[in-house]
């Protein structure tokens, strides 16, 4: 019964064939809930990209050249792994691009070390997938990591790729349906931070969803983790403060956690989430403020 009414999906539980506006209701209150465990999380390995998408979620356009930590990684992989009993559905290793990281094979055995039965893709934007050593993919085929290409509308020879996957059998599947023509969404953000924290948090498609780890820190949504390349690049001063992440290191057990990522946080001033748009065409970034603002 349960599982014909409700699909579980990283932005949230969406309840079935009910009509937009209770749903839209549903989701929202859902936000407000802790999970019974932590169902997803992301880690950007990487903060810069070599591919410069517009209204970019982590600024990869605009962010100074920077790598996760192997050492921090695999502390913070293990912390986790003790507080959640190595209970997750799905771990997500992106960037940036994550295969920029020059020590990603690494990183990779620690993530499926720690996360014995977790779902485990590499997303990537496959402009470097054609000249990843033969190691790479063994790894992958090994480690059980799925790699996720995102199709762009950008020359790349995706057969290739494929075939290359399929010799050494590693999962492969596209995070997009395997569309060529990318879209975009636009989540602006408010710089002088005069939205209300819990509308903001109740409309968020990311909010107790997109949950993401950086350097021993847990954040319920994108933008507050990766504000710090949008405030050195524009010199603004978006403040995140300890209100804003939960310390993986000082949190007690997961229920602690589960119930901080469950609310809003003094950052969800900053999003204005009644200027969001969806399905825009897919454009190289100029670094602009106003791809954000």
């Amino acid at each position: 019964m349960l599982k014909r009414l409700f699909n579980l999906t990283p932005a949230g539980y969406k309840l079935k064939a009910l009509d937009s506006k209770i749903n839209q209701n549903f989701n929202a209150t859902l936000k407000f809930i802790p999970q019974p465990m932590l169902q997803y999380l992301e880690v950007y390995i990487t903060e810069h990209c070599n591919l410069n998408c517009k209204h970019c979620a982590p600024f990869s356009p605009i962010a100074k050249k920077s790598f996760y930590s192997v050492e921090i990684f695999k502390n913070d992989m293990e912390r986790l792994s003790l507080l959640s009993n190595r209970l997750l559905c799905k771990l997500r290793i992106l960037g940036g691009e994550p295969l920029l990281h020059p020590e990603l094979e690494q990183l990779l055995k620690i993530a499926r070390e720690n996360f014995p039965n977790t779902s485990i893709d590499l997303v990537t934007n496959a402009i470097l997938l054609p000249k990843q050593k033969d190691s790479f993919w063994q790894t992958c085929k090994d480690y059980d990591i799925a790699i996720t290409p995102t199709k762009y509308p950008i020359k790349i020879d995706f057969q290739t790729i494929e075939n290359k996957a399929k010799q050494f059998g590693v999962k492969y599947k596209y995070n997009n349906g395997g569309e060529v023509e990318k879209r975009l969404f636009y989540q602006p953000l408010d710089l002088l931070g005069t939205q209300n924290p819990v509308i903001m948090f109740a409309k968020c498609a990311w909010a107790n969803g997109c949950i993401g780890l950086d350097n021993g820190k847990l954040y319920t949504c994108p933008y507050p983790r990766s504000i710090k390349n949008f405030n050195t690049y524009f010199k603004t001063n978006l403040i995140v403060d300890k209100r804003d992440y939960i310390d993986i290191y000082e949190a007690k057990n997961m229920d602690e956690i589960l119930r901080f990522l469950a609310k809003p946080i003094p950052f969800c001033r900053y999003c204005d989430l009644n200027r969001l748009t969806w399905d825009n065409k897919w454009e190289r970034s100029k670094k602009d403020i106003s791809e954000w603002s």
